[in-house]
């Protein structure tokens, strides 16, 4: 899949609901303190995948997506 920015809303609503997600568990105390990491860390996880697409999008050949 070739990432664009027509793609971006996507990627920054879902890392947005698991970051707030996260910041809503931690706010519940010490109990659940992995799961707010967890959730934190996915959603950063989400919006990586996002840069790093657009940057390989950036980084390849024109050439290779003439299609």
């Amino acid at each position: 899949m070739i990432f664009t920015w027509h793609n971006f809303e996507w990627f920054a609503l879902a890392s947005t609901a698991l970051w707030a997600a996260g910041a809503g568990v931690a706010l519940l105390g010490n109990a659940r303190r992995r799961t707010a990491i967890l959730l934190s860390t996915l959603g950063t996880l989400v919006f990586a995948t996002f840069i790093a697409g657009v940057l390989d999008l950036h980084a390849a050949p024109a050439h290779a997506y003439d299609g």
